[in-house]
């Protein structure tokens, strides 16, 4: 499982490498301002069923059930992706279709997505792997051929979503061995249940997706797209890490699950504290690689006009470290199921970005966008710990 993630974070950033290095600024502006616009909506619509399959231990649902729900979301979000891309019609035809390409292949990935959520349940994490290592093989391999023979990424985007399609169908719906025409007999009445109850799960992620790309929008807004590609390969690796951390977070949630609920809150606490440690050591690394080595990575990865950018580096960095700490918190909190805490931390955060980015980002930048970031981690790690620290207090007399 964990590989998969590596694997994975290494394709999403080495098809922004190929895109600083071989293709041109504006093309990584506008494609990864096309991740940035796409995915908080992409995700909205997921309501991070997967986490709700994977910590479902009565079966309340059915997999037919969870797929019709998500196959229903999926359709919902590109209809709405297809109303924003009106407000954009002033930009050129090429980013639009870089918008509408990026809306289809993630949403064949938030198919997967689901699949995904059974195999974490059934503990089958080899199956995730397999799957996840494929499609970043294709899509790498697809990107690049395109951006080296035709400096099109248009065409790298479309040959992503095909090849993604074909695994969908041919390896992760085949393996949990379903019929998709069941799919369709579901009825609406269980969908719109699972909405209801997973919908401040998806709220609460969107929020935090939204505290990555909101910086996005305002360097966009103030410095143009171009500025965007330069921020956005860089902060890349707190997304890379945050993969990591993602990965064991969720490979371990439905044995976290089985210990708060079978073993009670020592147990449960311990392993936490465990998971946080880890956190702290992976961000804590971050920090010092960024510190030391910064400058040499970027212009070894990107190339020398990028070296300027070291600064930036480790602002994110030590932005990213906060931000894994309040990532197993945020799993701990889905544990014992204590949804709307995660909710009000995530509008106060925010609200938080919001306005420190209005303020910092046009005077400072990038640098501006990264000292907002983790102002927002910190407010965000202090709440969820604060909330966690009391509500297992309260259990605990009471377990």
């Amino acid at each position: 499982m964990a590989l998969s993630r590596v694997v994975y974070a290494l394709y999403q950033w080495l098809v922004l490498a190929v895109l600083a290095r071989f293709g041109s600024t504006k093309m990584l502006g506008e494609y990864t301002f096309a991740l940035a616009l796409i995915s908080p909506i992409i995700i909205f619509f997921q309501l991070n069923l997967r986490a709700f399959i994977a910590t479902d231990a009565n079966d309340q649902y059915s997999i037919i059930e969870y797929i019709a729900t998500r196959t229903f979301t999926v359709i919902i979000s590109l209809l709405f992706i297809i109303f924003i891309s009106f407000f954009f019609s002033h930009s050129s035809e090429d980013a639009l279709k870089i918008i509408f390409l990026v809306a289809i292949f993630k949403s064949v990935e938030s198919i997967s997505d689901i699949c995904y959520g059974v195999f974490q349940k059934q503990e089958i994490m080899s199956r995730i792997a397999f799957s996840v290592i494929l499609k970043s093989i294709f899509g790498f391999l697809g990107m690049l051929f395109c951006i080296l023979i035709y400096q099109n990424i248009i065409y790298g985007a479309g040959l992503l979503a095909i090849s993604w399609l074909i695994i969908l169908f041919f390896y992760d719906l085949r393996k949990i061995d379903i019929s998709i025409s069941e799919v369709f007999d579901v009825k609406f009445s269980i969908v719109k249940k699972i909405i209801m109850t997973c919908l401040p799960l998806g709220i609460v992620v969107t929020l935090v997706n939204l505290r990555i790309n909101i910086p996005i929008y305002f360097i966009e807004r103030y410095y143009g797209v171009e500025e965007v590609g330069g921020f956005s390969v860089v902060s890349y690796f707190i997304v890379a890490g945050g993969l990591v951390v993602g990965s064991l977070s969720q490979a371990i949630a439905p044995k976290l699950a089985k210990g708060y609920f079978s073993e009670g809150i020592k147990v449960f606490s311990k392993m936490l504290l465990k998971l946080t440690f880890i956190a702290f050591c992976i961000g804590l690394l971050g920090i010092l690689i960024s510190l030391f080595f910064g400058r040499q990575i970027l212009i070894l990865l990107y190339g020398e006009s990028f070296a300027e950018l070291n600064i930036l580096f480790f602002w994110l960095m030590l932005a990213g470290s906060v931000g894994y700490l309040s990532q197993f918190l945020g799993v701990a909190l889905t544990v014992v199921r204590e949804f709307k805490a995660q909710l009000y931390s995530s509008i106060l955060g925010l609200i938080i970005l919001i306005g420190m980015s209005v303020y910092f980002i046009p005077i400072f930048g990038r640098e501006g966008a990264a000292i907002s970031i983790l102002g927002v981690n910190v407010a965000v790690f202090l709440f969820n710990l604060l909330y966690l620290k009391s509500f297992l207090k309260k259990s605990d007399i009471n377990f």
